[in-house]
């Protein structure tokens, strides 16, 4: 009786074959190709013919595309298919064409297209479906997919000109803090209300929040902290009893059941909620 081998075409940008056989074996070629899938200059490396592991996998070698990084091979041009390491070996049984993984870069958004201009973008959270940004001036804008903005003025967001400092999701809505111990809500980040927090920050500037645990938690000036479960009623606390005496509070973040706020000199402290 005959035994079956196999021998590979390699099918790419360049092409070479392998082939095994004996004097008993009957050869069936399998066909690996390789598509660049969009490249824009280069080749692909083959880097050797068949081994004792299988068909090792070409690296990137001179192959690129612009804006992108080289991420391995794929079976769908997509990436959405079964992945394979460059530089790895693997034993196919059919033929199968192999697509360059590419994934893209970071991509410039300007001024004029995100609607801030020359302002400085100081907070930006994902929440209900729409990116929501806010910044300097009070000025706000959203996205659908963080690459066409529409924007909203100082009037629109409620800080008027004063400067919004953090935002943050939760609750099934947007909190929006900045200058001025101001605050607003908006369940669609497009349409702003007021929220009171004289009796929480007594006009001190609010310049991070974040949500977790069903709670949010606002930091700021004079290392005042202030605690919420729905984003509206709040109660704060001084900054002795933060930890962080008369300096400010400049950013919070939330994980494993703890809040964690760091500030002006060097000055952390965490805290478990409820």
């Amino acid at each position: 009786m005959k035994r079956m081998s196999m021998f590979f075409v390699l099918s790419a940008l360049v092409s070479a074959a392998c082939k095994i056989s004996g004097p008993d074996s009957v050869s069936v070629p399998v066909t690996v190709t390789f598509s660049g899938n969009g490249h824009t200059g280069g080749m692909v490396a083959l880097l050797a013919l068949l081994g004792p592991a299988g068909l090792p996998m070409p690296v990137q070698g001179s192959l690129v595309k612009t804006g992108c990084t080289f991420r391995g091979w794929n079976t769908q041009a997509n990436g959405s298919g079964t992945d394979y390491i460059a530089g790895a070996s693997y034993a196919f049984a059919a033929d199968t064409t192999l697509y360059a993984k590419w994934k893209v870069d970071w991509i410039g958004i300007a001024g004029t297209a995100s609607t801030f201009g020359s302002s400085t973008i100081m907070g930006i959270d994902w929440g209900g479906g729409k990116f929501v940004a806010a910044g300097e001036g009070g000025k706000m804008a959203w996205s659908t997919d963080g690459v066409t903005w529409t924007g909203i003025d100082g009037t629109g967001s409620t800080f008027g000109a004063s400067n919004i400092r953090g935002i943050a999701w939760g609750d099934g809505k947007f909190i929006a803090v900045g200058e001025g111990g101001k605050m607003a809500k908006s369940i669609d980040g497009v349409a702003w209300a007021v929220i009171d927090t004289t009796s929480a920050f007594f006009g001190a500037p609010i310049i991070g929040i974040a949500y977790g645990g069903g709670t949010f938690v606002a930091g700021g000036g004079a290392g005042r902290i202030a605690r919420s479960g729905n984003g509206e009623t709040w109660t704060g606390i001084n900054g002795t009893a933060s930890t962080f005496d008369s300096f400010d509070i400049h950013g919070i973040a939330y994980g494993e059941g703890t809040f964690v706020a760091g500030g002006h000199d060097g000055k952390m402290a965490w805290h478990e909620y409820p």
